[in-house]
């Protein structure tokens, strides 16, 4: 395993040195990253791509100022660093106060619990030949791809606060595709996150062929009758929802420049009294962490709590222009990009509801699949979310297959009319997209139902 004997550099004497110098406080965030695609589609076409970056992150801070500088040069980082800090003194002056400081260490090593074994290319394609093998069987109706995707992740932060953490773990993720060659209708899931049993291959066969299953029903499928409906969110979906509106929403940066629609709302009602919303990070999913990218310990955060909005997510930065405490969500996509306030792994508390309940709750409407893609107005509140296919509930019962279709509408209104949660959750990975920076999230989600949305 490429990231498991690798020793990152030590900064603690770098950081150190520009202490001394005067400056306020600096920190190092240093990523080791091996990571490897593998693609197959039914035209026989493998494809094999592996990377890996190296690299550090360096935030400064003196009096009002804020740096960040990157690097994946080592030859090079001393001499800039130590120009970028006499630049910062000469200008500003020495700041800080504190006697020199010793690191307390911590090491987070959980890549025996990983997905991906020492041979992880054997692994890699034996996953894809059984993956292949099955759908291989349908090739004259169903045309396909496969993307299996992992990394070994090795992540070190030192500052001048005491900070010497390391992290290390992998992720694994299979993202599956398929298209009715009848009618174009495709049908995608992923499957994954950080531990072995993510990538249980008994799992994997009975998902893929529930989805061939699926996909083929939709040979003939009816359209959507449009207009307001009652329907029920598959977990994905409504994972969506609450990633889209509350989880963004809640984004501490969007609230300090007042673009987010739950901007001052702390306190008030913001979905169903039935909803309680938590991000997690110490769940074992694709968000997974520990320690966030600023060196504060995660804890987990409460933002809806029996309908009521109870926090934002915050960095340091963020924290401190609102006069209260990190969360411990500061993140970026890579040592080369600072820290922004960003999801973990959300969490949407199940209730007591059998599937087969949720229907009948439902009676006449739709059962609504997985998502396609999905966004949101932060400033509004406005979202579009594009389901891959739905089910028509008629008189309680899962009738007839119907095509791809638009949910849209109000956050607060779609939330505020949730009115009965399933008990039973699906994990699955996920990808958040802000600015540019992409990272992973975990998506922990249960079923529900919204009395009223607009089905377009």
């Amino acid at each position: 395993m490429q990231v498991r004997n690798i020793e990152l550099d030590d900064h603690f004497s770098l950081l150190t040195s520009m202490y001394n110098k005067g400056i306020e406080y600096i920190s190092a965030r240093q990523e080791y990253k091996h990571s490897f695609n593998l693609t197959v589609t039914s035209k026989d076409n493998i494809n094999l791509q592996q990377n890996i970056d190296h690299g550090t992150g360096f935030q400064i801070q003196h009096g009002s100022r804020k740096v960040f500088y990157s690097s994946n040069f080592p030859t090079n980082t001393l001499s800039d660093m130590t120009n970028l800090v006499d630049r910062i003194i000469l200008k500003e002056g020495k700041k800080n106060t504190r006697d020199n400081y010793q690191p307390i260490k911590r090491d987070l090593d959980i890549l025996n619990d990983g997905v991906w074994i020492d041979s992880y290319l054997d692994q890699l394609y034996e996953l894809s030949s059984i993956i292949r093998d099955i759908l291989n069987e349908y090739k004259s109706t169903i045309s396909y791809s496969v993307d299996i995707y992992g990394e070994f992740l090795s992540k070190l932060f030192q500052s001048t606060m005491n900070h010497q953490i390391s992290q290390k773990f992998s992720l694994g993720i299979v993202s599956i595709t398929l298209l009715n060659k009848q009618n174009t209708i495709s049908r995608t899931q992923n499957i994954g996150g950080i531990e072995k049993e993510n990538l249980n291959v008994d799992y994997i066969i009975e998902v893929v062929n529930n989805m061939v299953d699926e996909i083929q029903r939709i040979e003939r499928y009816q359209k959507v009758v449009k207009g307001k409906h009652k329907v029920l969110l598959s977990p994905d979906t409504a994972f969506s929802l609450a990633h889209e509106s509350i989880a963004h929403g809640c984004e501490a940066d969007q609230i300090i420049n007042r673009n987010s629609f739950l901007t001052g709302r702390i306190g008030q009602k913001v979905a169903s009294s039935i909803v309680t919303i938590v991000d997690d990070p110490h769940l074992r999913s694709t968000g997974w962490l520990e320690y966030d990218d600023e060196g504060t310990k995660s804890t987990g955060t409460l933002l809806v709590d029996d309908g009521i909005l109870v926090d934002y997510l915050h960095t340091k930065e963020t924290a401190e222009k609102l006069g209260t405490f990190s969360t411990g969500n500061a993140r970026a996509d890579s040592y080369l990009t600072p820290v922004k306030p960003r999801q973990t792994n959300l969490f949407i508390e199940p209730k007591n509801h059998t599937f087969e309940e949720l229907i009948e709750e439902v009676y006449n409407g739709y059962y609504i699949g997985p998502t396609f893609s999905a966004s949101t107005s932060i400033y509004t509140g406005e979202y579009n979310i594009i389901s891959q296919f739905a089910y028509q509930i008629d008189r309680g019962e899962i009738k007839e297959i119907t095509g791809p279709l638009i949910l849209s509408g109000n956050s607060l209104n779609s939330l505020s009319k949730i009115t009965a949660i399933g008990r039973d959750v699906e994990y699955f990975p996920a990808r958040c997209l802000k600015m540019n920076s992409n990272i992973h999230i975990g998506a922990i989600s249960p079923a529900f139902v919204i009395d009223e949305m607009q089905i377009n």
